[in-house]
């Protein structure tokens, strides 16, 4: 993940205010609401052109794409459907090196972003916000925290009892050092409890959520000098931890993208792994939801040795659908083929891939997924193709695997890397960023 700069706190308020046309002085100005249109797109107007063709049923068609709101930029988005309402929640970037290197020499440090700029910022923000069914801001945004650690992202859950708890999950610094938070939320994004769960001595990061009967599971991973651990902790309704923390999982090699899936009794974890040259992939852990432990051997499900990133999955029946990014064979990309490619695999309840991965080729170079299953699965490719930002996406009968993406929006003069999409219902959400420090969280709503 990047450390980059961004714009101080108050102009994280201030950007991120009610609506995308709010306004404040602090603030770079709001992106205005546009319908999509078929035009071709410039840097000075960055709205997306959508191909105006005759529409596929099982692909996607923007029917608004509108800019949510401009600020920080962004290192991770997550969201949530409660009810007939979303709720969504970002932590930024925060450049930690340049911070460390205002607080020794002031008068040598940059002076782009919060980070080298403003001596009060302590850290990435993180950020949580209520829409309505349409899409709608319904208040302010609510900051949970200014002292984030940008690479430990950002996981919602919504609770299984009737008071319908949200918990929010993200790391952040405690003595100089990453420790797991986790907030309980209202409906509005309001904070209504706080606990710090862990207490590493190394950092933590990438954490993953799930709801369970007791409360919630959280999981992270934490670095040290024989490689990455993957741990577990149980957390109850009053956010407070219960029992102790459970290390599931330890590779001599990097780790990142931990995902948290409840089944029953049991837990599925995920999480994206590299152990060296030429190995690495998906690995997956079953665990038992009563006390967290171990069943089987935790270990690779997938084989994808020329690294996977951008994991992303949703639950199908009784197993998982799980989507990922993943370099090309060297010879691909040496003979003009797309750099990356698109991983697809289902795990039945025992969290073993029977049927063997799918690869879907899509034009230009894809950087993350967004993935959602119901009756059908529907995922959203943000690919760099041609130096534009395009939007790709496809659904795809679970009987069956995907076909062709389609491309159905593009936008120029923003970055094509890192724009964590989430799909929240018919909603897409994701982030850009606009090459002069700052960011933007877009909104979309789909067709499909």
């Amino acid at each position: 993940m990047r450390w980059l700069p961004l714009l101080g706190l108050p102009a994280l308020l201030g950007a991120f205010g009610c609506g995308s046309r709010s306004r404040s002085a602090d603030a770079v100005t709001p992106a205005p609401s546009a319908r999509v249109v078929p035009a071709p797109l410039s840097a000075a107007a960055p709205l997306p052109t959508v191909d105006a063709g005759p529409p596929i049923p099982e692909l996607p068609r923007a029917l608004s794409l509108d800019g949510f709101a401009e600020g920080d930029r962004i290192a991770d988005l997550a969201g949530l459907a409660v009810g007939d309402r979303m709720l969504l929640a970002w932590v930024t970037y925060y450049d930690e090196g340049s911070a460390a290197a205002r607080r020794k020499n002031p008068a040598r440090a940059g002076s782009r972003g919060a980070a080298a700029g403003d001596p009060g910022k302590q850290g990435a923000s993180v950020v949580v916000r209520a829409l309505d069914k349409e899409g709608e801001a319904l208040s302010q945004p609510k900051v949970i925290s200014s002292k984030a650690v940008s690479f430990g992202g950002v996981a919602l859950a919504q609770g299984t009892g009737t008071k319908n708890d949200i918990a929010l999950a993200w790391v952040g610094k405690d003595g100089g050092v990453g420790q797991v938070f986790v907030t309980r939320l209202s409906e509005a994004g309001d904070k209504q409890a706080q606990r710090m769960i862990t207490h590493s001595k190394t950092g933590c990061s990438d954490v993953g959520l799930a709801a369970v009967a007791e409360g919630f599971v959280v999981a992270w991973l934490e670095s040290n000098q024989d490689g990455t651990e993957l741990f577990a902790a149980k957390i109850g309704r009053d956010m407070g931890r219960v029992g102790a923390e459970r290390r599931i999982a330890q590779t001599k090699g990097e780790a990142s993208d931990v995902r948290v899936v409840p089944r029953g009794d049991e837990l599925l974890v995920l999480w994206s792994e590299v152990r060296g040259e030429g190995e690495g992939g998906i690995a997956a852990a079953r665990l038992v939801t009563a006390d967290l432990a171990v069943r089987g051997d935790p270990g690779l499900v997938v084989a994808a040795p020329r690294h996977a990133r951008g994991l992303d999955l949703a639950r199908v029946g009784d197993g998982v659908e799980v989507a990922w990014i993943e370099d090309a064979a060297p010879a691909a990309a040496d003979a003009g083929a797309p750099i990356r490619e698109m991983g697809l695999v289902r795990l039945d309840a025992s969290g073993k891939n029977p049927s063997g991965r799918s690869v879907v080729q899509a034009p230009g170079d894809p950087s993350s997924v967004a993935l959602d299953c119901e009756r059908v699965c529907r995922m959203v490719v943000p690919v760099a193709e041609h130096g534009e930002l395009a939007l790709y996406g496809f659904s795809y009968d679970l009987s069956q695997r995907p076909g062709t993406p389609r491309r159905f929006a593009s936008f120029t003069g923003v970055s094509t890397e890192d724009t964590s999409p989430v799909l929240v219902k018919d909603w897409l959400f994701f982030a850009e960023d606009n090459l002069r420090g700052g960011g933007r969280i877009r909104k979309a709503k789909l067709a499909w």
